[in-house]
This record gives structure tokens, C-alpha cells and sequence, in this order.
């Protein structure tokens, strides 16, 4: 039984003072058919592993003992501990932290067997991959709506039906997709992209389908076209919607059969790939306007899902802009910098038309043209509050408009206030003059949750507001 058919074949191997060991492992398993990478815990390849790759730590236990600690182990890693002697009693040096033990010197045979107990226990992606996976791809957030649609995510990428990706521009539909292909069965094979609104149609089945040499003028040579590339992996359609009759007449024959003849070609091909699709426009309306297929619709739409606009995700706002914060100042080599506390109040209020993509843009200026140890980003010129976007219905007597107005200022107010604060209820009652249990009634009656406010990723906060709301 060789490792590649049980586990990913693709394997990231750094070691703790165990050369030796380490060096025999990766004969053992190149000579099982997987590829193997010499790599330290700091390699950006490792930083981003795919769900077919495994991570794999050898810890020599005299290196344990006199370090007198154990290294910061991945959540994702495979760990095989390599004692000095044959004494059993050893092992209790390394509590809970290896998957496996090996006496050194050992045999190649005794190695390959803990190696193979190792990966065929790993064949389902531990969370903390999945999550490491989407966060690498940007796809982070704490909020209700957010952590619904991983949820979706998650479970969208067990199965190989076409999907239809759904949402306003900027919300992340291409980053989306590429999380349902990496965290899919098809994670080892490409991920292709096409924007279908920057395909000429009189190209439309050449770059799609391919063609054979002489099909027409110029074609010296034979041309795999994008499906040939996809082949086992995932084609991404963009902007579907911006297909003409002609695309859409041959897109549905294609996923009617799953198959196409290259151009000048004598046979068909058949394809082994699963269509994701997207799309910021409204298709339902498009089919009822006669200006999008009605069938290809069905065919596509088996699976949606619709992902939340920026302004609909709360605290997601602020981890995103520092997220981007900190990817710029890496990227320019620039020292970390913070996130200005002034523009906290408008980015929580601000709509946020172009969602996470304009977010991203505005904080890639804010980086550039800031000076000091925070980024600091005034409002755009056409931003207006809320309060002032929310005219008065026809009819509203006095009355109804100033509560409508005050109900408004409070949601933005509190939203505001959590965000300064943490998710620190008490605090935030201290610095808003009020009571804790008033200002608790208040978030209540306005659905903000102090969950959706709390530092992130594990991190171990002491709040003095962690008793419930009473």
C-alpha cells in the first residue's frame, strides 16, 4: 500500500535537532511516491498549505529536554518524536504532542510503518486548516452573517455540484470560489478563472474549448483551451451574466453533456471539471427581462450561495482593515502600524458601496500616505451618515421622524462604542455615562451583540463583562 493513496501526497518536513531521522523520512517517503519539501516552520509555502498537503514536524527528544519546552507546534502538523534510547519511560517528555514515537536508530521498515499510521489518520482536514486555508485567502470575520457563510463554504466544498456565487461588487465571489476548490476533492488539480465579460464573443469558443493547428488563419499550433486546463479541477466563471446568447447557447449544451470539440477537431472530448459561476447581477430578474437563458439559469443555480455585503458584518470592518494594514506594511517594508482610532466612527457607519474590495483599496492609500505608527483614513468625499441617508417617508409626522432619528443615531452610536471597546460592556457603559444594565438594554433592543466585538483568533482577553446580561 503506497502513502499517496491514502493521504496527500504532497508533504512539508522540518525537524528539531533530528537530521538523521529527517533524512531517512524523506527517502522513506519519496520512495512511496510523495513529494517532500525540506522546509522551517517560517516557510510561506508552509503558511499556506492546501488541504492535500501535510505538515510534518520530527522533534528529537534531548533537543525537547534542553530546550526544557516545547516549540510552537501547528495545529495542522503531523508531529513524530525520536527518542535517543529504547527507554519507554522517555515519552512522558513530550505530553500530548506527538502523533507518534520512533527509537533512534530505527529501520527504515519500522519508520515507514509509523509514517503510514501517521497519514492515514490525517485524511480529513483538521478545522484549523480549513480555517487557516479561507483566512490565508481572506476570507476572515466573526460576524453572524459571516460565519454563516462559512458555514456554507464548508459544507458547499464536500459535494461537486455547479454553484452560483452571488453578491454586490466587492464582496469576494473569486476569493469565495477559490476556498469551495481548495477545500474540495478537486484541491489538487487547477483552478481556472474566467471573466466572461472580457471574453469577445467571436473568441468565446476558442478560448474555451481550444482548437486543432489549421482550424483557421494563424492557428499554427494545436491550443488546449481553458476547459482542457481545468481538467479535474474547478472553472470559475465570472460575470456569467455578461454572456451573450451565442456564449450562453454553448455553455448550457456543455454542462448539459460535460462535453465540447475543439475547433477544426473531428471528436469530442468529454471534461472532468466542476463549474462554479458568479455573478453581482440579479438572474432571476435577467430571466423574467428575457436577457439571460432561463434553462442555463436552472443548470447553473443547483447550488447558491449569497454572500453578505460589508455593511451587513458588523466588526468585520475593523478586522479586515487591519488585516490590510498589515499585509501592506509587509509588503513595503514598512514597520507594523495600527489602525487610527478617529476612523474607527466612520468606517462602522460608512456603507461601504464597493464591500471589501474598496475597503482594501482605501486601506492601501491610507498605508502609502500615512505617516507615523498609525494608519489613519479620512472618509470618502461622497460619504454622508446614515442618520442623513435615511430621508423621511412620505406622510411621517414630526413625532415618528425624530424616533426613526434617534433610533438610527443609537444603532450607530453603540455600534461605534462596542467597537472602541472590545466588546467590553462595562467599559463601554463607563465611557457612554451610563448604566451597565441600561446600556445592556439598549444593545439589546438593537440586536448588537458584544460577541461580534471581541478580539479574535483564540486570543486569551480578560473581560471584566463576561457574566450575562441580566
Amino acid at each position: 500500500m503506497r502513502l499517496e493513496k491514502e493521504a496527500g501526497n504532497r508533504v512539508f518536513l522540518t525537524h528539531f535537532n533530528a537530521d538523521a531521522c529527517a533524512r531517512l523520512a524523506v527517502r522513506v517517503l519519496r520512495g512511496q511516491g510523495c513529494t517532500v519539501t525540506l522546509t522551517s516552520p517560517q516557510d510561506p509555502d508552509v503558511l499556506s498549505l492546501r488541504p492535500d498537503s501535510t505538515l510534518l514536524w520530527v522533534i528529537e527528544n534531548n533537543w525537547y529536554n534542553t530546550q526544557n519546552h516545547a516549540p510552537h507546534i501547528d495545529p495542522d502538523a503531523l508531529v513524530l518524536g525520536v527518542l535517543s534510547s529504547k527507554n519507554a519511560d522517555e515519552c512522558h517528555h513530550l505530553p500530548q504532542l506527538c502523533h507518534e514515537f520512533v527509537c533512534w536508530p530505527c529501520d527504515e521498515v519500522e519508520l515507514q510503518i509509523r509514517l503510514r499510521r501517521m497519514l492515514t489518520n490525517s485524511i480529513t482536514p483538521h478545522p484549523c486548516k480549513v480555517q487557516k486555508l479561507l483566512a490565508n485567502a481572506g476570507i476572515i470575520g466573526s460576524s453572524p452573517a459571516f460565519l454563516d457563510t462559512l458555514r456554507d463554504i464548508d459544507r458547499l466544498a464536500r459535494c461537486d455540484a455547479t454553484i452560483i456565487i452571488g453578491g454586490e461588487t466587492g464582496t469576494g465571489k473569486e476569493v469565495t470560489a477559490r476556498g469551495l476548490h481548495y477545500l474540495s476533492t478537486r484541491s489538487r488539480a487547477p483552478f481556472v478563472p474566467i471573466n466572461c465579460g472580457a471574453l469577445p464573443e467571436a473568441l468565446l469558443e476558442n478560448e474555451l474549448f481550444g482548437h486543432h493547428r489549421g482550424a483557421f488563419t494563424g492557428a499554427e499550433s494545436n491550443h488546449g483551451g481553458l476547459v482542457k486546463q481545468a481538467e479535474g479541477g474547478t472553472l470559475f466563471l465570472d460575470e456569467v451574466d455578461t454572456l451573450s446568447p451565442r456564449g450562453q447557447v454553448m455553455l448550457l449544451r456543455f454542462l448539459d453533456s460535460k462535453e465540447y470539440r475543439p475547433l477544426g477537431g473531428k471528436t469530442t472530448r468529454r471534461a472532468d471539471v466542476r463549474i462554479v459561476a458568479a455573478s453581482n447581477a440579479n438572474l432571476h430578474a435577467l430571466v423574467e427581462q428575457r436577457t439571460f437563458r432561463r434553462d442555463l439559469f436552472f443548470r447553473l443555480n443547483l447550488l447558491n450561495l449569497q454572500l453578505p455585503p460589508l455593511r451587513q458584518r458588523g466588526r468585520d470592518v475593523e478586522l479586515l482593515a487591519k488585516l490590510f494594514i498589515e499585509s501592506y506594511c509587509k509588503y513595503y517594508d514598512q514597520p507594523r502600524r495600527t489602525l487610527d482610532n478617529s476612523s474607527l466612527a466612520w468606517i462602522y457607519d460608512y456603507d461601504w458601496p464597493g464591500n471589501v474590495r474598496e475597503l482594501e483599496n482605501r486601506v492601501h492609500k491610507g498605508v502609502l500616505m500615512s505617516d507615523g505608527p498609525s494608519v489613519r483614513k479620512d472618509p470618502p468625499r461622497n460619504y454622508v451618515s446614515r442618520l442623513a441617508q435615511n430621508p423621511r417617508p412620505a406622510g411621517e409626522n414630526f413625532n415618528q421622524a425624530k424616533s426613526r432619528a434617534i433610533a438610527t443615531f443609537e444603532s450607530a452610536y453603540l455600534t461605534r462604542l462596542m467597537a472602541a471597546t472590545g466588546g467590553n460592556v462595562t467599559a463601554a457603559a463607563a465611557r457612554a455615562g451610563k448604566e451597565r444594565r441600561a446600556l445592556g438594554r439598549l444593545l439589546k433592543r438593537h440586536g448588537i451583540k458584544r460577541e461580534d466585538f471581541l478580539p479574535q483568533f483564540g486570543a486569551s482577553h480578560t473581560h471584566t463583562d463576561d457574566r450575562s446580561e441580566r
